[in-house]
């Protein structure tokens, strides 16, 4: 979900001091249904060269062209104020999506989307549609995933908008790490093989199979997984009700300090999806 606010400015801001935080310049290379309601876009390009990887969570401004466009009308030194800053009838699509994996070596960058379905919004119709050679944009990176160490014991959930962090995460756990993990899918179908050297336990919550709305199994669940149960760190991305729901119970109930949870509303109902 997009929740950057506009701002007026005119020329464009300093970029960011962080090494490799900045505007790339990127083209689909390669798109794939990876099951149901779930696209992977690669993009690539030499622009990435200088790409940092900076967390298993880093998070990516996607940022489109407009219709009838070819690519999006940015320039190498702007930021997201810069581009939110431009006159409506001249701003490309920008929204937030998570790097599922980097390949350095060969300049590559994949985005998983979950499509939505009708009501999606015009990321996920780009990703149901794009071509090989599409232009579009990146700035970025962050990421928001810090345990004091990546091997204390982890509650990990979300919905199938956080599909791509959570497989990334999982991904780099050491062997050592231990992880509670539960995912809320539209469908059965749509549950992936996450491989991870750590031990994970994991619970698939499809709620095609449960007659259920988006959000509504995961606090029973996470409750459930987490009884009785020790953590060292929670992170929690999934709807926006949903997700001040799980980070309550995290806290009042599992007894982890505000600094050690992570959470995310990374959509709200009612309002248009990526």
């Amino acid at each position: 979900m997009n929740r950057d606010v506009m701002n007026r400015q005119t020329a464009p801001s300093t970029a960011p001091a962080r090494p490799g935080v900045r505007l790339y310049r990127v083209r689909v290379t390669d798109r794939r249904q990876l099951s149901p309601n779930m696209i992977r876009v690669s993009l690539g390009g030499d622009d990435l060269r200088d790409f940092v990887a900076v967390g298993p969570d880093q998070r990516v401004k996607l940022i489109l062209p407009r219709d009838g466009e070819t690519s999006p009308n940015v320039s190498p030194d702007m930021t997201p104020k810069d581009i939110l800053a431009l006159p409506e009838s001249d701003r490309p699509v920008m929204r937030t999506y998570t790097i599922r994996l980097h390949r350095a070596d060969d300049n590559e960058v994949d985005i998983d989307f979950a499509t939505h379905g009708p009501g999606g919004g015009p990321a996920s119709a780009w990703a149901q549609t794009c071509d090989p050679g599409s232009e579009v944009a990146l700035f970025g990176p962050i990421s928001a995933y810090a345990p004091s160490e990546m091997s204390v014991p982890q509650l990990i959930a979300g919905d199938e908008t956080a599909l791509p962090a959570i497989g990334a995460i999982l991904e780099q756990l050491p062997p050592e790490a231990h992880a509670d993990v539960v995912v809320e899918i539209p469908t059965a179908a749509d549950a992936q093989e996450i491989r991870s050297d750590a031990t994970v336990r994991t619970r698939w919550l499809a709620r095609d199979e449960a007659g259920a709305r988006p959000g509504e199994l995961l606090p029973d669940a996470l409750a459930s997984m987490a009884r009785d149960r020790t953590y060292g760190y929670a992170w929690l991305a999934c709807e926006s009700s949903t997700a001040q729901r799980l980070r309550r119970h995290v806290v009042e109930d599992l007894g982890l300090d505000k600094g050690q949870v992570y959470f995310s509303g990374y959509w709200k109902i009612g309002h248009v999806l990526g």
